[in-house]
Parts: C-alpha cells; sequence; structure tokens
C-alpha cells in the first residue's frame, strides 16, 4: 500500500487509511466523516478529481445508483450510506477486490462487479456516475481518454442509454485538457449542466449532471 498524500479541500473531515497512517482529508459537506478508505496496490485512489464529483453527485436513500469504475469505492460507500441500492464496477480486478473490502470495512452494501464499463450490468439505475481517463492520448485505463481525451467518456454516454431511467441523471467529470467540445457535439440527446470546477496544477477539473432532453 502506498501513502495517501494529504490534501486540503474544503470544510469536513473523513478519514483515508494507508498501511498504518491515517490520513486526514478535508473535504466539503457530501463526505461522510465515519467512511474509511483504504488504498491498495494498483487501483487509482482518491484525488482532487473524486472529491470533485463526491461534492457534484446528488444520490436520495432508495435510489438505484451505478458508478462506473469505482476505484476504491469511495463514491459508492457514500452513495450506500445514505440509503440507496448500489452497484459499482470496474474493469481492474485490484479494484474490484478493494472497492468489495472498503465496503466491508465500512459495513455498507453495495454490490461490486468486474467489468468494462456496462459489460456486467444489465439493469436500469436512477443515477449513473462516472469518473472517466479523461487525458489525452493512449496509455493506462486509469488517465487516458484516448483522441482528445473523451473517448471513454462517449463510449460510456452510448451505453448509458440502455441502462439510466427516464428520470434519472449522470454524473461526469471531465477536464480542461479534454476535447469537452467535441463532447458535447456528441450528445445531441442530452442536457448538459457544469455544477462544479476546481483548478488543480495544470487543469481545470469540471463536473457535469446530465439528463435526457426529453424523458424516456
Amino acid at each position: 500500500m502506498h501513502y495517501a498524500p494529504y490534501i486540503m479541500l474544503k470544510h469536513y473531515t473523513f478519514i483515508v487509511k494507508s498501511g498504518l497512517n491515517l490520513v486526514v482529508f478535508y473535504a466539503a459537506v457530501k463526505v461522510d466523516s465515519s467512511i474509511i478508505i483504504e488504498e491498495c496496490k494498483e487501483v487509482y485512489p482518491p484525488r482532487e478529481d473524486s472529491y470533485l464529483l463526491l461534492r457534484a453527485v446528488d444520490v436520495k436513500p432508495r435510489e438505484r445508483v451505478l458508478e462506473i469504475g469505482t476505484g476504491t469505492g469511495i463514491i459508492a460507500l457514500h452513495c450506500a450510506k445514505i440509503g440507496a441500492k448500489v452497484t459499482a464496477t470496474d474493469i481492474n480486478p485490484h479494484a474490484v477486490q478493494c472497492a468489495r473490502k472498503n465496503a466491508e470495512v465500512n459495513g455498507l452494501e453495495v454490490e461490486v462487479l468486474e467489468g468494462d464499463l456496462f459489460a456486467p450490468i444489465r439493469d436500469r439505475y436512477d443515477v449513473i456516475i462516472f469518473n472517466p481517463p479523461y487525458l489525452q492520448g493512449y496509455g493506462p485505463k486509469d488517465w487516458a481518454g484516448g483522441k482528445g481525451g473523451v473517448e471513454t467518456a462517449l463510449r460510456f454516454l452510448m451505453d448509458a442509454k440502455k441502462h439510466l431511467n427516464p428520470h434519472g441523471r449522470i454524473y461526469l467529470v471531465l477536464s480542461s485538457e479534454s476535447d469537452i467540445s467535441k463532447f458535447k457535439e456528441n450528445c445531441r440527446d442530452w442536457k448538459i449542466m457544469h455544477l462544479l470546477s476546481e483548478h488543480v496544477f495544470f487543469e481545470e477539473i469540471y463536473a457535469f449532471e446530465i439528463r435526457w432532453k426529453e424523458h424516456r
């Protein structure tokens, strides 16, 4: 296990356990201070984009929630903690095991499945959440989003049509390094609303809510 860096965000606190160390993160009101997240080798750890997405997500008790690319499970666990029925997927088998372990440690029920995007999913959901790889280029799946940095996000959105309930919503992050214009050009069936943004090092990270333009 590697050590998580200390990140200053906003107001409230929660704990990330890295090895034998407890690292306190300061985050916004969406963060539950009782949830402990253990980072795992070969799994994308919670970072600024994870926290921005967490702050953007609006989930209600008893809603059916799907998180794609769950990583450590930090967002899925927060949704489960407020009473949502949560399923999560990840293409990385290490992430699947990591998220399952974190769910068990926190005593929360999350179904975690292994597969690429929606491959293991058959149902429909009220909320779908995805922190896609959004940097331009080809390389590790946890950061490289292909040409324009939006290929994976667009593939996700195409498949999401089969799994989002008519009044459902999607929460997704992209970067100023992504070709956001190309992304929006390919989203004619969707209404996209910018919720939050945060400047991190060389880029601006954006959180979006996406809904059908017309209820299906």
